[in-house]
């Protein structure tokens, strides 16, 4: 349950920094102002759109888009119980969500139906190691932003 948690956490540095980017670059002028609170889903949109004015975009449009290509596993993790499958390297999830289970299997849970799944321990493991490489470049990287654009 520990890799679980370390991948809760990464995600909510990620979207933390984002957030920091999108209040930085909005306080410069280079996100237009608006009294709507953005999202999770687009937060990593609209830091690229200022991202790409003060670093050419590089790679950052590709470690956005890796970030947001494995959220749903977070989501799944964050939202679905788990447990540890006795005497093996695995988690079994399931939900009885509604929502989550119409999107997997098609209907809403119900008393005879459930969302489940198993998650190997070694795919956890490197997905919190694959992601916390691009939480350590997004926290650095918002770092010196903010000392460039608020010592300037």
């Amino acid at each position: 349950l520990q890799l679980i948690a370390e991948l809760i956490q990464i995600y909510n540095f990620i979207e933390f920094n984002l957030r920091r980017c999108i209040e930085l670059f909005t306080h410069v002028g280079l996100i237009e102002k608006s009294e709507k609170i953005i999202p999770m889903v687009h937060l990593s949109r609209v830091a690229l759109s200022a991202i790409s004015k003060v670093e050419g975009g590089g790679p950052w449009e590709s470690h956005l888009q890796e970030i947001e290509l494995h959220r749903e596993r977070r989501n799944e993790l964050a939202h679905w119980a788990a447990r540890r499958i006795t005497g093996e390297d695995a988690l079994l999830i399931l939900t009885m969500n509604p929502a989550e289970t119409k999107k997997r299997i098609g209907q809403p849970a119900d008393h005879m139906h459930n969302a489940h799944g198993v998650m190997l321990l070694k795919d956890l493991e490197w997905l919190v190691q694959h992601l916390s490489r691009y939480d350590r470049m997004l926290a650095e990287a918002t770092s010196l932003w903010h000392i460039r654009y608020t010592e300037a």
